[in-house]
């Protein structure tokens, strides 16, 4: 995913409504923690990879195939998955609804 769109805001005390189209990094300061808020286009699909840290993911909207390993699991809005490190993933987006996700990446120091 191209992360060169997405806007750096500084971390302040804000709430994000299920109806916000946002595009959304959040370092925040003094830990290891990423928020990245953001839509997924209409049958989008993310190939598989991993990643060297931990991943949580929150669907706000829409749903999805997530397919963690090969166990692959719908999900909708309220949903959470979380995405311990190396472990292969991807994702399709399988609705014509907007679909949105809230992903929290926990980096080592």
């Amino acid at each position: 995913m191209d992360m060169s769109t997405f806007k750096k805001t500084k971390v302040i005390n804000r709430f994000i409504t299920s109806d916000e189209n946002v595009k959304e990094i959040i370092n925040i300061p003094r830990t290891n923690i990423l928020l990245c808020v953001f839509p997924i286009d209409i049958g989008q699909i993310g190939e598989t990879h991993t990643h060297d840290e931990v991943h949580l993911i929150f669907v706000r909207s829409g749903k999805v195939n997530y397919t963690v390993n090969a166990d692959t699991r719908m999900l909708g809005p309220g949903d959470f998955i979380a995405i311990l490190p190396n472990t292969p993933h991807s994702f399709e987006e399988i609705t014509d609804e907007p679909l949105c996700l809230v992903e929290l990446a926990l980096y080592s120091s």
